[in-house]
């Protein structure tokens, strides 16, 4: 543990040296030899600066994995592409030769047909509702303008009536006046 001298003073701690000079002297003398000691260990065992390092070995090996590994997931997908290939053929014969039994795609097209030709017609009869609404608002405006001269009449009869009566009261009523008196 490192020793700690207080001050009466200051209260802060400082730390002092745990290891003393003579082990300070050793450990820089150990770090001056490092560099020779380097160049002794490398005279002594050559480096050959063509053999493959550990690194460019460990890069062939996993090339070499990777290509196997890409040569079986290709030659997977070929087995896969050629059955597939293989029951297409299958299906497509078994399909084409089956009179007794209509196939699947004969029945998929008989009903898209039906359904085109419900189509067509609900569009053939809104064009039929169509012509005959707009027939009904022609003959509606006929009979409206119809309508609305036999109501003029019929207003202008009743005005002209209401008019008579209401000079023959007046008339009737000057003359009742003087009886009342």
């Amino acid at each position: 543990m490192p020793k700690t001298s207080s001050s009466k003073k200051s209260k802060k701690r400082t730390l002092e040296p745990v290891f003393s000079k003579q082990i300070a002297a050793d450990i820089s003398e150990a770090v001056e030899k490092i560099p020779d000691m380097v160049r002794r260990h490398l005279r002594s065992s050559p480096v050959n600066l063509y053999a493959p390092q550990p690194s460019a070995l460990n890069r062939e090996i996993q090339r070499k994995k990777q290509r196997l590994l890409w040569i079986g997931v290709l030659s997977l997908a070929v087995v896969i592409l050629a059955m597939w290939a293989w029951n297409a053929k299958i299906l497509l014969y078994a399909m084409n030769y089956r009179e007794k039994n209509p196939s699947l795609l004969e029945t998929a097209r008989e009903d898209f047909y039906d359904a085109v030709r419900t189509v067509n017609e609900h569009n053939q009869f809104q064009e039929i509702i169509s012509k005959n609404d707009d027939d009904r608002r022609k003959s509606n405006k006929k009979n409206d303008a119809i309508l609305d001269n036999s109501l003029s009449l019929i207003t202008a009869a009743l005005r002209s009536q209401t008019a008579s009566s209401t000079e023959s009261a007046s008339t009737t009523n000057a003359v009742s006046e003087p009886d009342s008196l």
